[in-house]
């Protein structure tokens, strides 16, 4: 894909024409699993996911991507790597890189953590959640699900329930469906709420949940 981000940190890295390529392409392969993409490829592409988080379902959601898309993929253990002896993340993703690793899946607990490399990425990049920032391609699965459910999604609702301010991927999303036509309710008590200032104008606040559920084509629980 043309101008594709070397690291992509936000759903603000892509275009609009880039997500709906990724879109078609999931589909495409969704839809015909006996076609690999990387099975062409010589030598074929290694994939390794770095999480400084602990994490079930994201790493071996990736893991099992990469190995039926046909790519190698290896499990970057951070617990017992040189970051543990004090090298730095530069370093550690220099190393890989060097190593023959094309492109790192990160996870950290830490807000914005990747935006050091924005400049200068020194491996190929994908944020895998960080901190309270974002968690993009679980935003853009949750796109490719919906659209699945309905090709249309313009003027259609979808509330958001739950711990909406500490959420990265309902940050990734309040990014991503208003590029569809999509209206966000923020739903959930008013402490898991954000500042209705900060928001833009196709997100709303409500704190009644029968409400929220009347106005709704489509519900996203968050837990807290």
């Amino acid at each position: 894909m043309a101008s594709f981000p070397s690291l992509l940190e936000s759903i603000d890295d892509l275009s609009l024409e880039q997500i709906e390529v990724l879109v078609s392409r999931s589909q495409h392969f969704k839809n015909n699993p006996q076609l690999s993409p990387f099975n062409t490829i010589t030598p074929k592409p290694i994939i390794a996911t770095s999480f400084l988080e602990n994490s079930t379902r994201t790493k071996h959601s990736f893991g099992v991507a990469i190995g039926r898309l046909g790519g190698l993929y290896l499990d970057f253990n951070a617990e017992t790597s040189s970051l543990k002896k004090g090298e730095s993340l530069e370093e550690t993703f220099l190393t890989l890189f060097h190593q023959g690793v094309d492109l790192c899946v990160f996870r950290s607990s830490v807000s914005n953590q990747l935006n050091q490399f924005k400049e200068s990425p020194p491996i190929k990049l994908v944020n895998g959640g960080d901190g309270v920032n974002e968690h993009p391609t679980q935003a853009l699965l949750d796109l490719l699900t919906l659209l699945e459910l309905s090709p249309d999604l313009k003027g259609k609702t979808i509330s958001i329930i739950g711990d909406n301010i500490h959420s990265r991927v309902a940050h990734s999303l309040m990014n991503l469906l208003p590029l569809y036509g999509m209206k966000i309710i923020l739903s959930g008590p008013k402490e898991f709420l954000p500042d209705a200032a900060t928001l833009p104008a196709n997100v709303e606040l409500l704190t009644d949940r029968d409400e929220t559920v009347r106005r709704s084509d489509f519900i996203y629980l968050l837990r807290i």
